[in-house]
Parts: structure tokens; sequence; C-alpha cells
């Protein structure tokens, strides 16, 4: 299994986005379109933005890793909100029109398909944000050999490696479109500060 150009993650790319063309298919281009440009905005906007905000929360004394997924994950927020605002404050105009004509359902199966992959082109955002040292990969490894017969459960590390490395889809990503994903960091620990008070004597 392991000599196969292609792994698991290649199977859920395919399954996702056959289910988003699925959908978009029965949902058409019109209703297909406002959550198209949502996810496009959301990952482009988060890929752009969330190094600058990262920068403020770490200053305050917070580990980059914490830093990056609060970043990452308000500012999508944020951004799922302005657009979900001015959607709603167009009444969805686009629903229900003859905008697209004969190719609204053909156009609906290719926009469900490129939303879904936005969607995974998310989560993989996030999945790439952790590094893992040489030396807390060692010390896993001899924790297991202690403790345990066996890894039951994948580390994440392990998944990262078998997405981003032992996949067919997995490396073109890393490689194309690294811009996308958040910078990996190593996880830290940092105390926050703590002002110091003294009773007056």
């Amino acid at each position: 299994m392991d000599k196969l150009p292609f792994n698991w993650f290649d199977l859920v790319v395919i399954a996702v986005i056959t289910l988003g063309c699925l959908k978009g298919r029965r949902r058409g281009m019109s209703q297909e379109l406002v959550p198209l440009l949502k996810w496009a905005v959301i990952l482009i906007g988060c890929a752009f933005l969330y190094r600058p905000v990262a920068d403020f929360i770490a200053s305050m004394s917070f580990s980059r890793l914490f830093a990056s997924y609060a970043a990452y994950l308000v500012i999508a927020a944020v951004l799922a909100g302005v657009i979900t605002a001015l959607n709603r404050s167009l009444g969805g105009k686009l629903i229900g029109s003859d905008v697209f004509g004969k190719s609204e359902y053909y156009l609906g199966i290719a926009a469900g398909g490129v939303r879904y992959a936005l969607i995974l082109l998310f989560g993989l955002a996030l999945l790439n944000a952790r590094q893992f040292t040489l030396q807390e990969l060692e010390q896993r490894r001899l924790y297991v050999q202690r403790n345990y017969d066996n890894d039951f459960f994948p580390h994440l590390h392990e998944v990262q490696t078998s997405v981003f490395q032992n996949s067919f889809a997995g490396p073109p990503i890393r490689e194309n479109l690294n811009f996308l994903l958040i910078r990996p960091v190593p996880a830290e620990q940092k105390a926050l500060r703590r002002k110091e008070f003294t009773l007056p004597m």
C-alpha cells in the first residue's frame, strides 16, 4: 500500500470535490455563487491578513502557534459574517433568477466542486500550522515505546506527513498553494506576563 502513488487523502479529495459537484448540480449557479465567493474571500483574506494579526496576538505573550490559529479563525469568522450580512442586505436577488440561463446547473456543478475544494484548503491551512522538531518526535517515540505496545491513533505529525508528503495531491498543494497555508511554527511555552503588586506598608 505504501508503494502506491496515492493514499487515503487523495480519496478524501475526490470524495469532497464529488460531493461539492453533486450539491452544486442540485442548487445551481444562482445559489452557489455567493457561497463560492464567500469561501474564496475567506481563504485569500486569511492568507494575507492573519500574519499581522498573529504578530499582535503574539506580542501579548501568547505562543506564536496559538496566535496563528486565533488570528486565522477570527479573520475567517469576521469575513464570513461580513459577506453573510451583505448577502442578506441584497436579499439574495440572484436566487431564482435566470441570469445564467441554460448554463445554470452546469456552472453550478463547477462552482460546487470549487467551493468544496476551497473548504478543504481551509482545513489544510490549519493542519499545516503545527511544526514538530526532531526532539519532540523522538520524545513521543520513546513515550509510546515505554507505555504502549502500539500507537493506536495517528499522531498529528503522521497525518501531516501522510497528507503533504505521501499523497498524490498533497505535495503540489503545499508547493504551489503554500501562500494560502498557515506558516508552520513549533509549539512553545510562553507564560503570560503578570503584574506584581506590592501591599503598602
